[in-house]
């Protein structure tokens, strides 16, 4: 399975961001506190549909907030799929 594309919208730092990944490699750059490791994180979400950095759903979500979302467009075995988590301090939801 090859993640395609990604929008995630507050998740921790990150207000909105809309990627679409290169097929081969994809490099995340930036100083201190710019958001990598919320990238990275917002896919582990993806996959796995909990975080690797905590347990509270609420600590995900960016201050001021009411819920995160993030959206994925894979590709396996040739055809497009979509998959999302949308979570609120109430719980998670995936598509």
């Amino acid at each position: 399975m090859t993640l395609r594309r990604m929008q995630v919208t507050d998740f921790r730092c990150l207000h909105h961001g809309d990627i679409e990944f290169d097929r081969h490699f994809t490099l995340f750059s930036g100083p201190n506190a710019a958001g990598k490791t919320s990238l990275l994180e917002a896919i582990y979400v993806l996959g796995r549909g909990r975080s690797f950095r905590t347990r509270r759903l609420e600590h995900l979500i960016r201050s001021g907030s009411e819920l995160l979302r993030v959206v994925g467009e894979s590709e396996v075995g040739g055809r497009r799929v979509t998959l999302g988590v949308e979570a609120s301090a109430q719980g998670i939801e995936r598509e």
